[in-house]
């Protein structure tokens, strides 16, 4: 099963539908790899598109919007809803997400860092410029792999910010590519 998600990522990376990708608000990728009964899913995009900002939460607000998207993203429901008949089991989920876990010492050695920075005059301005994805990798385990035919995309119900999703997907059978929007949100999986 571990090796499905890098299995995923090679494939996927090398894929001309996201060698394309920009760093785009608004604009999530998701992927789909199957190989037998195992089911590996990647989504991934802005942390802007999911929370609203880029930059490290220096609020309340921003602290508890950032540690509610990581709860949130852990359920593949608020991402893509399996076909039923597929009978697919959630294995493991990952969310890789930045400035997910700093302890209070990273904390005090960023402020310094960011001291650094603005004596050497890059401070703010080089914050703003930076940008910040998150990735999240569902695996699950399929009794019927072959029901694999609509995956329901429910990302855009979870997050107002996005607006498209480029999908591609490979499995023992099929391989193809999608563009997912608000109005469009059932992913026809191309068939065998």
């Amino acid at each position: 099963m571990k090796l499905l998600p890098i299995a995923l990522l090679l494939t996927l990376s090398a894929s001309p539908l996201f060698a394309q990708h920009a760093h785009e608000h608004g604009v999530a990728r998701l992927g789909l790899v199957q190989s037998g009964s195992e089911v590996g899913v990647e989504w991934s995009g802005p942390l802007d598109t999911v929370v609203g900002f880029e930059h490290a939460p220096s609020t309340a607000a921003e602290k508890q919007a950032l540690a509610d998207a990581i709860e949130r993203l852990r359920n593949p429901v608020t991402v893509v809803s399996m076909p039923p008949a597929a009978g697919c089991q959630l294995m493991s989920a990952n969310v890789a997400m930045p400035f997910q876990a700093e302890d209070a010492e990273g904390e005090h050695e960023h402020e310094h860092e960011h001291e650094d920075e603005q004596e050497k005059g890059e401070g703010a301005d080089a914050m703003h410029g930076e940008h910040a994805d998150l990735i999240v990798t569902y695996d699950f385990t399929c009794q019927h792999p072959e029901a694999l035919k609509v995956v329901q995309v429910t990302a855009f119900d979870s997050f107002e910010r996005l607006q498209r999703v480029e999908a591609a997907v490979l499995t023992d059978t099929r391989q193809g590519a999608a563009r997912l929007t608000r109005e469009n949100t059932a992913w026809t999986l191309p068939t065998p």
